[in-house]
């Protein structure tokens, strides 16, 4: 991507053609998103992950920032979605942590708060993720169990 990105802005700058630029700018703003989605994803349980510390690591202003993120409802809003992924796999895995457990690996201080941005984002509480991925497994281990022939056998 980024071979690519470096391609795009030579030719830009060597050609002047306006279709150029725009398409220089537009594998820019790809690669910064995509360089900005790893360092979130590296980070995620860091608590001085912000857009500010965001803007540092891609070399933008806060402006720049603000406008690189707009499109998908700001930095803020990017890395609580990434944050709240990270939740619903780690509570969709189990692994015997509780919900609050979980939210607050992931920098979300208040447990309510973290259900309701939680609900918001899934349609479903972090609790009733949870409860039906445990039906689910019941569910296909003793449907397992039945097809495997391990039934009990009357005598």
């Amino acid at each position: 991507m980024l071979a690519e990105t470096t391609i795009s802005m030579i030719r830009a700058s060597i050609s002047g053609n306006p279709d150029d630029v725009v398409e220089a700018s537009s594998a820019m703003r790809a690669a910064r998103l995509e360089i900005a989605r790893k360092h979130v994803d590296a980070h995620l349980t860091s608590p001085g992950l912000t857009p500010d510390s965001l803007g540092k690591v891609l070399g933008l202003s806060e402006r720049r920032v603000r406008n690189l993120f707009e499109h998908l409802g700001g930095a803020q809003n990017f890395i609580r979605a990434r944050r709240l992924n990270a939740c619903r796999k780690a509570i969709l895995e189990g692994g015997g942590r509780s919900i609050s457990e979980i939210a607050e690996a992931f920098g979300f201080s208040s447990s309510a708060h973290f259900s309701r941005v939680f609900k918001a984002q899934f349609g479903w509480s972090p609790s009733e993720v949870r409860e039906m991925t445990s039906r689910i497994l019941q569910q296909s281990t003793h449907e397992s169990w039945l097809k495997a022939g391990d039934t009990p056998r009357s005598k």
